[in-house]
């Protein structure tokens, strides 16, 4: 886990939540560090911010800890059949079949129990999921005020391949599907998110986020309450 120095403004922004709170959307392919900058942001601002846990079809595994992953906690796991029923349901927020023929999903109830407790929502999706969110602003002017899409990876992507490489719990097949997959998100990236980082350390990365994440309560602050739910 990566300790990080508390940003006092980012804080205070985060406890006002003036005109309401955002909605944080980190993206990117698999090995840029999405789940260890989500966790060192909730290490630190974990009171004002509330993940908002997924669903999916892969079995559980071990963490870089080396705990298993806990059902609930990490992922609501579920089994294909659960998951085509919950999305013919129209359940979910944003879907899609990845890695290895796995799907994931986000509830919409997911959503609501974050936003519901008065906190922030953070959410660690594909871009794909993150292109689908987007589209389910433009029809909801409070999510479309709200959201703030971040893009993370490593700028040189022979980088990306070799954090990739390095998870051993994927087979052959699923690393070349996801070094694969990773490439295309690239590309789709500049769609998907407003804010791009370049992964260099978790210092780093951290710090970037808390800067964007201010830098849209700002904003919000000083917009009249109306316009944001007009």
């Amino acid at each position: 886990m990566i300790v990080t120095s508390l940003n006092p403004d980012l804080k205070a922004a985060l406890a006002a939540a003036t005109n309401g709170p955002v909605v944080v959307i980190v993206s990117g392919p698999s090995g840029a560090g999405k789940t260890v900058l989500i966790d060192a942001v909730l290490q630190s601002y974990g009171e004002y911010f509330g993940r908002v846990t997924t669903c999916t079809t892969r079995p559980p595994r071990k963490k870089e800890d080396d705990t298993m992953e806990v059902d609930g906690a990490d992922y609501y796991f579920l089994s294909k059949e659960q998951f085509l029923e919950k999305r013919r349901q129209g359940l979910f927020l944003e879907h899609a079949q990845v890695h290895g023929g796995h799907f994931y999903g986000t509830y919409k109830t997911e959503i609501e129990r974050v936003l519901g407790q008065g906190k922030h929502v953070l959410l660690n999706i594909d871009v794909n999921g993150s292109m689908q969110v987007l589209g389910a602003s433009l029809n909801d002017i409070v999510l479309a005020k709200s959201l703030v899409r971040i893009f993370l990876a490593p700028l040189k992507q022979s980088e990306l391949v070799r954090r990739i490489n390095k998870r051993k719990a994927n087979s052959p097949e699923e690393l070349a599907d996801r070094v694969a997959k990773a490439r295309l998100e690239f590309l789709d990236s500049e769609i998907a998110s407003s804010h791009f980082i370049s992964s260099t350390t978790h210092e780093h990365d951290v710090l970037m986020v808390e800067c964007i994440i201010l830098t849209k309560l700002m904003e919000r602050s000083r917009a009249p309450e109306d316009v944001l739910e007009s």
